[in-house]
């Protein structure tokens, strides 16, 4: 059960990751960390709520769906921010 709820996540950040890089383009790395501030606790909080309850379908939604969504934002913004500045650097030689 608890590999499922993995792989829920793995897959939402896949998912995510694929279809969020042109947004981060056009509105920045930091639109995307005030996004992963939001839904990466909201996931935890959801997830530990499911565990108290007893509920799977909400652990699935909280940390397979609102986690997944966070690390991906998390992941592509520091992953634009270091393009960015790397590309900036690579002609200072």
């Amino acid at each position: 059960m608890k590999t499922r709820a993995f792989m829920i996540c793995v897959c939402c950040y896949g998912l995510s990751a694929l279809a969020l890089g042109p947004w981060i383009a056009r509105n920045g790395p930091f639109a995307s960390v005030r996004r992963t501030l939001v839904l990466t606790p909201l996931g935890w909080a959801f997830a530990a709520t499911g565990s108290a309850l007893g509920s799977l379908p909400i652990v699935y939604a909280g940390f397979g769906l609102c986690h997944g969504l966070g690390t991906a934002h998390t992941y592509l913004s520091t992953t634009s921010m270091l393009q960015h500045h790397f590309s900036e650097v690579r002609h200072c030689n």
